[in-house]
């Protein structure tokens, strides 16, 4: 059964834009970006889009579709050493026209005082996939945290994958401050966080999301949420987890 929150429309677009896009980017991830984005949008949650470490604009692709549709800023940041900004537009189907700024440089060379005018507005939705280094993704969560939406979502990759265990380190870091941004989801690859006070509805979606999605992933995690309320969720630095 198909869901509203992920429909053929938003499945032809990963398989025309997003999936040719060099990158490391697992299918079920984009989904539930894409469902995270669509229920976002439905409950009135508008405003920027901002992505730490671009690459090829892979999961940039994403965003820049719902920056585009909704006439929001969209920005990059990235070294660009790998690929140029005339590639990378060209890779999310963006001119120089649209609201899509791509900036060369890391993301220490920046603070929130100065992206925030060029975001034009908090951002709804922040992917952190720069620099694995602890200091670095310490640094990025600041950032991000600081540009955010107060219903916005952050999305860091690379949690969890051995070979960039910095990552975890700095969630542990970050976490230890009590913040008000706080994890709600693992999957895939990515750690999915939000400020402390819509955890829970973004948990409750996922829930109600998993029961009406076709994906084998989502049926499991429906399945097994079913049979006792408490699995498809761990603990981590004090925080209740959906692990989908």
């Amino acid at each position: 059964m198909a869901s509203k929150y992920f429909q053929e429309s938003d499945q032809a677009y990963l398989n025309s834009v997003t999936r040719d896009v060099p990158g490391w980017l697992q299918d079920y991830a984009s989904r539930i970006t894409v469902a995270l984005l669509n229920f976002q949008q439905e409950n009135g949650v508008h405003g920027s889009f901002f992505e730490i470490g671009v690459y090829a604009g892979k999961y940039l692709s994403v965003l820049a579709k719902y920056a585009l549709e909704d006439n929001r800023r969209l920005v990059g940041l990235d070294p660009l050493v790998h690929f140029t900004d005339d590639q990378i537009r060209q890779n999310i189907r963006a001119s120089s026209e649209d609201s899509v700024t791509l900036m060369k440089g890391l993301s220490s060379d920046f603070n929130p005082s100065e992206l925030i005018p060029l975001l034009g507005e908090r951002a709804r939705f922040v992917s952190v996939d720069g620099s694995h280094d602890a200091v670095d993704v310490l640094w990025d969560l600041d950032l991000a945290k600081d540009v955010l939406h107060p219903k916005g979502i952050v999305a860091l990759d690379d949690f969890l994958n051995t070979q960039c265990l910095g990552v975890v380190e700095a969630v542990c870091q970050f976490l230890q401050r009590k913040p008000i941004l706080v994890p709600f989801l693992f999957t895939s690859g990515k750690l999915f966080m939000a400020t402390v006070h819509h955890v829970k509805e973004y948990q409750d979606f996922l829930d109600r999301f998993a029961e009406e999605d076709e994906h084998t992933l989502s049926a499991n995690f429906a399945g097994t949420r079913k049979q006792n309320k408490m699995w498809g969720q761990t603990e981590f630095c004090g925080h209740s987890v959906l692990v989908m």
